[in-house]
Parts: C-alpha cells; sequence; structure tokens
C-alpha cells in the first residue's frame, strides 16, 4: 500500500510556485529580448519538482525523494552557477524554494527510514 506523504504536496505546491515564479520574478523583457537563464532554470527545476512530487503521491520511492532533495540543492546553488545572483528576488526565491525541496526530501527520506526499522 502506498503511504501519502504531506511533505510531497508541498513539494508539488512548491514546483507550481517555481515555475510560475519564472514570470512573475524575472525581468520585464522588451519586445525580441531572449528569455533569461534564471528564467529556463526556474522553469525546469519546477518542472521536476512537479514531477516529482506528483509522482511520490501516485507510487512513493525513496529515490524520488532524494532527487527531490538534489533539486533543491540546486535551485539554491543556481544563483551563483548561472550568474544571476545580482538578482535580489531571484536569489531569494531560488534560496527560499530550493530550501524547501531539500528540506521534503531529506525529512520524507529519513521518515521513510525510520518506519522500516520498528
Amino acid at each position: 500500500m502506498n503511504k501519502i506523504h504531506w511533505q510531497d504536496v508541498i513539494t508539488l505546491i512548491i514546483g507550481l510556485w517555481i515555475i510560475a515564479s519564472a514570470f512573475f520574478l524575472g525581468p520585464t523583457l522588451a519586445e525580441g529580448e531572449a528569455f533569461p537563464m534564471s528564467g529556463w532554470n526556474f522553469l525546469a527545476t519546477g518542472a521536476v519538482a512537479v514531477i516529482l512530487g506528483g509522482a511520490a503521491l501516485f507510487s512513493f520511492q525513496k529515490w524520488e525523494e532524494w532527487l527531490t532533495a538534489l533539486v533543491g540543492a540546486w535551485l539554491v546553488l543556481s544563483p551563483w552557477v548561472l550568474g544571476y545572483a545580482t538578482e535580489t528576488a531571484l536569489v531569494w526565491n531560488a534560496i527560499v524554494s530550493g530550501g524547501i525541496l531539500v528540506v521534503m526530501g531529506l525529512w520524507t527520506s529519513f521518515e521513510e527510514s525510520e518506519s522500516a526499522i520498528f
């Protein structure tokens, strides 16, 4: 039987926020201006978070939780790796959203490890 974890619902919601934030927090683009790398990063990581959160709700696998934590860690580091560390709103969005993903992924992984022992 599949156990539903509330953390996976949070992961799904945060993933949707990350996708939306690519449009709400990004710079206003002039006509013909390319979508910024930060936007593509938020779209990709948000989509992965939505997929992982949704998949875990339907068929929990521990590797999904570890991958969620890894995606969150990437998001936290991405402003400096991708060069948008000067954009304060984007940096805070990446740190907070990524941090939540890390916590949710690790929390569920450790919760499952403890329940397997007893």
